[in-house]
């Protein structure tokens, strides 16, 4: 049974390839893998740790915090970094053990070859919990991690308590053509060429709300990420891993319970799969943040915030941050 907290029309999409999310810019210059042993200059504050996984990919990542409550696992989106959760993470960590991680091909980890399906992915992260000895999380999501997130309840269910999906990037239907496209060889690699080269700050804005202001920094900070060698291609493998039938298909069988949060103008996601994903799960609750677009943890931080802690923190269903 879905419980939606706040209503509002959505805001359809003039654009089908919106779904390339609001960071998917980078050099073209930046096309090759990254080689074996080749440095990825880690800064010295604030980097991280490096952690090797059972598929011989490291992985950056950063845990921070302490306390009695399940450790939090964050899981960031296409073209994004751990970044992402600079306005959620701070909240949780006095209680909790906080581990923020750069997924394959995205911020400071690996950009190798190899699979990088949502399966794939998830048991990465699935390794990462064993190599720091954490049993159990609550996973908190944002846009295509939510696949790669319920990817991991679905082939690792004991290690999920609860779940925070965040404009979630899941359905097969929510793929545009220029991601259909790109599947094919040599046309992907044609096409991202081509796309990585237009302006960042002239795309930002179809990731908000009509009205948000993207700061400058913002977008700075979103290259600068983007800039490491391999990204261009980790991120067309990412996207070739996107098939999402045989996987929705399971979702119903999903039992963790789970806050499916999503701005009532996400012109990325949709909201209409937000509550298509809520119904889908045996114990989901919608959750519809107004005056928001796919970045609610930005554009409504304070309340984004409020839901994800009351959630997490087993506040009684249907509670206001």
């Amino acid at each position: 049974m879905v419980r939606r907290t706040t209503t509002a029309s959505p805001r359809r999409s003039n654009s089908l390839f919106v779904a390339a999310l609001v960071a998917l810019s980078a050099p073209a210059s930046c096309a090759q893998y990254q080689q074996q042993g080749e440095s990825l200059n880690i800064p010295r504050n604030g980097g991280g740790e490096r952690v090797r996984v059972e598929s011989g990919r490291n992985l950056s990542v950063e845990v921070r915090g302490s306390g009695a409550r399940t450790p939090v696992l964050f899981v960031h989106g296409f073209a994004s970094n751990r970044e992402t959760w600079a306005t959620i993470e701070p909240a949780l960590r006095p209680e909790r053990r906080t581990i923020a991680v750069d997924l394959p091909g995205f911020g400071y980890s690996d950009r190798t070859q190899g699979d990088y399906s949502p399966d794939a992915i998830a048991d990465d992260l699935a390794s990462l919990l064993d190599r720091l000895g954490v049993a159990q999380v609550d996973v908190v999501a944002h846009s295509w991690g939510c696949s790669v997130s319920l990817a991991f309840v679905l082939r690792h269910a004991s290690r999920v308590r609860r779940m925070v999906l965040i404009g979630a990037w899941a359905f097969e239907e929510q793929i545009p053509p220029f991601f259909r496209w790109a599947r094919e060889g040599g046309v992907g690699e044609a096409l991202f060429e081509l796309f990585y080269r237009e302006r960042l700050e002239d795309r930002a804005p179809m990731g908000f709300a009509e009205g948000s202001t993207v700061p400058q920094s913002t977008v700075d900070a979103i290259e600068r990420s983007l800039e490491r060698p391999g990204t261009l291609r980790a991120a067309l493998a990412a996207v070739r891993g996107q098939y999402y039938l045989q996987l929705e298909r399971r979702y119903s069988t999903i039992t963790a319970p789970t806050l499916v949060l999503y701005g009532d103008e996400d012109r990325v996601a949709l909201p209409r799969y937000g509550a298509r994903l809520a119904n889908e799960l045996r114990d989901g609750r919608l959750v519809v943040v107004p005056r928001a677009g796919h970045f609610p943890m930005f554009e409504s931080a304070g309340a984004t915030r409020g839901y994800v802690r009351g959630f997490l923190d087993d506040g009684p269903r249907g509670a206001t941050p």
